[in-house]
């Protein structure tokens, strides 16, 4: 009301502020769930948003161990943030450790430049409780929506039920509607491990949450899956049916996910955060492209010239044989033709990024002066200056 406004305490910055209050304190470290409210500050570009109630609770997994707290938001109602589209679920991503914050905002933004697909974002200075706890990145949570990952969504269709045994596939097509994560955490509801060869992939079904439910179902994603590893690692690169792994995949999808991975020296992409989806009639599709705030000379500090491939090569111990799928992609001729000649397709795009006064240098002048409130909250081992130095001359 207006009585509270008056006695609020605004934090004035060029960046959008987003203030999130919880009605019982700022949010634990466990992952519960906590109600509270969130209302956006409008700078220039962007008006003032009231956006209501909402659930809020820490996500992630390695960084939610960090001082500074990622959290997930669950909006009471659908709310357009920025421009984005109308969603209830949006997530606050904290890049402790990306020190330049620019990282997984290039890595989406290019891969969106490129036809491929990145969640949208935007940066935002965030007040938990009357607190300053810093930059952050607002950003679309990798789900099923028309907006989003363009995949039927069976969550939205059921109203959220937790019980997905009445789904007849005599009646309903179970072809599609499935987003998957193929990564070491192996935490969801649904999940299997899939072996072809050296290649073991540890798949978790994110969306629909509750497909073990439906034993049907859930069968038909392990034999599509199976078959399509099965066909990637053959020497002829076909399944026990007979059918090239082009049958099941948009080879285009594994080209894109490939390229932007390894242009920006994405290691984690061995064995995190590998998301792909797969659509009612459709192939499977990989992406979108997400957790990059370790790539792009971080573990180095730029200090290494990136000359070995980072994705495809060989990686520390067994990691190599388990998890690089994309060293079983390059070890096949047709995939490195289209991986050679797509290449040439974006360099322009790509060379925008870190040319004088292109994309880095535009938002690194856009972050300065909020990143160093951000630095002074969260001290860190390289300053963001120095980090985006390091940035760009990686890449």
């Amino acid at each position: 009301d207006r009585g509270e406004l008056c006695r609020r305490r605004f934090y004035f910055s060029t960046l959008p502020v987003l203030y999130l209050d919880t009605y019982d304190g700022a949010p634990s470290s466990d992952k519960e769930e906590h109600q509270g409210r969130v209302s956006i500050q409008g700078n220039a570009a962007w008006p003032a948003l009231d956006a209501g109630e909402t659930i809020v609770k820490v996500r992630g997994n390695t960084t939610a161990d960090y001082p500074k707290k990622p959290y997930k938001l669950k909006l009471a109602k659908k709310a357009n943030l920025f421009g984005m589209g109308k969603n209830k679920h949006w997530v606050l991503l904290a890049n402790y450790n990306d020190m330049s914050h620019l990282r997984n905002k290039l890595a989406a933004d290019f891969a969106n430049a490129i036809g491929f697909l990145g969640m949208d974002s935007t940066w935002v200075q965030c007040i938990l409780n009357g607190e300053f706890i810093g930059t952050y990145q607002l950003s679309e949570h990798v789900r099923p929506g028309e907006k989003r990952v363009p995949v039927f969504d069976w969550e939205d269709e059921l109203e959220d039920q937790t019980d997905l045994s009445h789904i007849d596939p005599a009646t309903a097509d179970i072809s599609g509607g499935y987003l998957f994560e193929f990564t070491e955490e192996y935490d969801e509801l649904t999940r299997f491990t899939t072996t072809a060869g050296l290649l073991q992939m540890r798949t978790m079904v994110t969306k629909p949450e509750y497909l073990y439910t439906n034993p049907t179902m859930l069968a038909f994603c392990q034999e599509f899956l199976q078959n399509y590893w099965d066909a990637c690692v053959a020497k002829d690169r076909r399944s026990k049916e007979g059918r090239h792994y082009s049958d099941y995949c948009e080879v285009g999808s594994m080209v894109d996910y490939f390229l932007v991975n390894e242009l920006f020296s994405n290691t984690d992409s061995c064995k995190h955060s590998r998301f792909a989806y797969l659509d009612r009639g459709r192939r499977l599709v990989w992406g979108p492209v997400w957790d990059f705030d370790c790539s792009s000379g971080y573990f180095n500090s730029g200090t290494t010239t990136p000359e070995v491939w980072s994705c495809a090569g060989t990686l520390r111990g067994d990691l190599s044989k388990k998890y690089s799928m994309m060293k079983e992609w390059a070890s096949d001729y047709y995939f490195c033709q289209l991986l050679q000649a797509r290449y040439w397709e974006i360099r322009t795009a790509w060379g925008e990024l870190f040319r004088d006064g292109g994309t880095i240098d535009q938002a690194a002048a856009e972050l300065a002066v909020p990143c160093a409130a951000n630095d002074a909250r969260w001290p860190r081992t390289r300053t963001h200056g120095e980090d985006v130095a390091i940035l760009k001359a990686f890449l």
